[in-house]
C-alpha cells in the first residue's frame, strides 16, 4: 500500500477528474489534456511527499524525499518532470521576482529548470537543504593543468553513490592522462571516506 503524505493542516480533498481538467486548462491555456497521473506526480516505492507548492498560474510543484517534481508542457502534452536531488549542481533564488533556477550537472536532460513561486515559498530553502544532503565529498583536482572537479554524491533512499566530474575548460575528456587523474581522484576519495 503506498501513502502519500501532504501537510497535515489541509483536509484530504476529493476533486473528479472532470473538475481537475477544467481547472488545469485554466492555469495553463493551451493544454490540451493533464498527464496520465494527473495533478500528482509518480512516485517510487518509499518516496514521500514534503511540500507542495504552486508555480504562477496555479501549477503544481511537488518536492519529495527524492526529488522535485514540476509539470513540463510540450505541445499539447503536459508530463511531470522529474528533477532529482543529486542530479541538482546550483540553485539560485530570487526572492524580488520570485524565480527558482536549479541548474543540472552537465550531461543530464533538460539542464536548467525555473519555477515562479510566491516570494515568500518555503520551496528554495527546502530544495537547498535536500541537495545539501546528497553530497558526500568534493575534491578539487588537477588534470593536464586545469582546475577539475570530482564530487561523491548520495542518492537519497539508497547506499548508491554518484560520481560527478566536472572538467574545466581545455581538458580533453578522451586523453588517457586525464582518465588516469579521473580514476586516482575517485579511488582516493573512496579512501578517504572508507567506502
Amino acid at each position: 500500500m503506498v501513502i502519500h503524505a501532504g501537510r497535515l493542516t489541509e483536509p484530504p480533498s476529493i476533486v473528479p477528474t472532470r473538475l481537475l481538467r477544467q481547472l488545469f486548462r485554466q492555469a495553463r491555456p493551451g493544454s490540451a489534456r493533464l498527464p496520465a497521473h494527473g495533478m500528482h506526480p509518480p512516485l517510487l516505492p518509499r518516496e514521500r511527499v514534503l511540500v507542495t507548492e504552486q508555480e504562477a498560474g496555479g501549477v503544481p510543484v511537488v518536492a519529495t524525499t527524492y526529488a522535485l517534481h514540476h509539470l513540463y508542457q510540450s505541445g499539447s502534452l503536459t508530463t511531470w518532470q522529474r528533477l532529482p536531488w543529486e542530479e541538482i549542481g546550483r540553485v539560485h533564488w530570487e526572492r524580488r521576482t520570485g524565480v527558482l533556477t536549479m541548474v543540472r550537472f552537465p550531461g543530464g536532460p533538460q539542464s536548467t529548470v525555473r519555477l515562479r513561486l510566491s516570494p515568500s515559498s518555503a520551496m528554495p530553502a527546502l530544495v537547498r537543504e535536500r541537495v545539501a544532503a546528497t553530497e558526500i565529498a568534493a575534491a578539487e583536482i588537477a588534470l593536464t593543468g586545469y582546475p577539475s572537479t570530482v564530487r561523491a554524491r548520495r542518492r537519497p533512499g539508497t547506499s548508491r553513490i554518484m560520481w560527478i566530474v566536472l572538467l574545466g575548460p581545455g581538458v580533453d575528456p578522451h586523453d588517457p592522462q586525464v582518465q588516469a587523474g579521473i580514476d586516482a581522484a575517485t579511488r582516493d576519495l573512496r579512501v578517504r571516506l572508507g567506502l
